[in-house]
């Protein structure tokens, strides 16, 4: 486990933070740095149909396992995507093994990722490519945003 996560399965993952083999994102690595630097700036960068679109959260910060990487944000710092990941603030992380989210059921099963899910599907980046990844006001359920990017910055 080591602190770590994978892109979609378990919450333990394995040792190098890797994603799955069948394309899944690269969540791990990324949640080591959030856990190693504290509080950062976070950009979500992302392409809907040709367009691009960014949102940018400020005081980033993740805990650790034993919190079951609950996350927090302390504001939006704007973008043309909206203000939609701020539902997730202050969200355990939701694996098939470690269900946390709001829901009767399992996000993680059902949009086939780990994310900090309320009722899963206002903001997911780590859903499977071309299915899953969804920011609401942008491109919501069953419709894919076709990229994504998470940039951490140390504040």
């Amino acid at each position: 486990m080591g602190g770590e996560m994978g892109s979609s399965n378990t919450l333990g993952g394995d040792s190098e933070g890797g994603g799955d083999s069948d394309g899944g994102g690269d969540m791990g690595r990324g949640m080591s740095i959030a856990l190693s630097v504290g509080y950062n700036e976070l950009r979500f960068d992302m392409k809907y149909k040709g367009k691009d679109y960014y949102a940018v959260y400020r005081g980033f910060k993740v805990e650790n396992e034993a919190a079951k990487y609950k996350m927090s944000i302390t504001s939006f710092g704007g973008g043309n995507a909206g203000d939609w990941f701020r539902r997730h603030n202050g969200l355990k992380f939701t694996t098939i093994d470690s269900d946390n989210d709001r829901s009767h059921g399992n996000c993680a099963e059902m949009c086939e990722g780990g994310w900090w899910y309320e009722r899963c599907q206002w903001v997911n980046v780590n859903g499977k490519f071309k299915t899953g990844m969804q920011w609401h006001n942008v491109a919501s359920y069953k419709n894919s945003l076709s990229s994504v990017e998470m940039k951490l910055r140390r504040t």
